[in-house]
């Protein structure tokens, strides 16, 4: 076979081996009352079989790309649970001092048992998730 054939061959084996990867999964987080997008935190996959978990974390504009390994690398099909981590924001004490924590969404999302977040990936797809703020009167 000649130098010339070896490229394409080369170029058409690489996308073949991609083909059978991990689902890609995408998505965005909004708050329920008003549907402006949640700009901080992780999402959290966490497969009921095995209780692996894959993450993606939010932009600015409340979306996420989920990776397990490395960045972008999808997620195994399954059945997951889903929550939040790290929502928090913090802002200045103006008494000086340490920042203040100002947590955005409710405390349910930030726990698998508590968020009822779930879903079943079967291939690549988008999740979009709508989440309650954090309220301080009901704590």
């Amino acid at each position: 076979m000649q130098v010339k054939y070896y490229i394409p061959v080369l170029v058409v084996a690489a996308l073949m081996a991609g083909c059978g990867g991990k689902p890609g999964l995408r998505g965005k987080v909004v708050f329920s009352d008003d549907q402006s997008p949640v700009t901080k935190g992780i999402v959290v996959f966490e497969n009921e079989s095995d209780k692996s978990v894959a993450r993606g974390e939010l932009d600015q504009n409340g979306n996420y790309a989920v990776s397990s390994l490395k960045a972008n690398d999808g997620i195994a099909p399954g059945k997951y649970r889903v929550y939040l981590t790290n929502t928090e924001n913090y802002k200045p004490n103006p008494g000086g001092g340490l920042e203040i924590l100002e947590n955005t969404v409710d405390f349910k999302y930030h726990k698998p048992d508590s968020s009822g977040l779930t879903v079943d990936v079967k291939k690549s797809t988008t999740f979009d998730f709508e989440v309650d703020r954090f309220d301080p009167s009901k704590r």
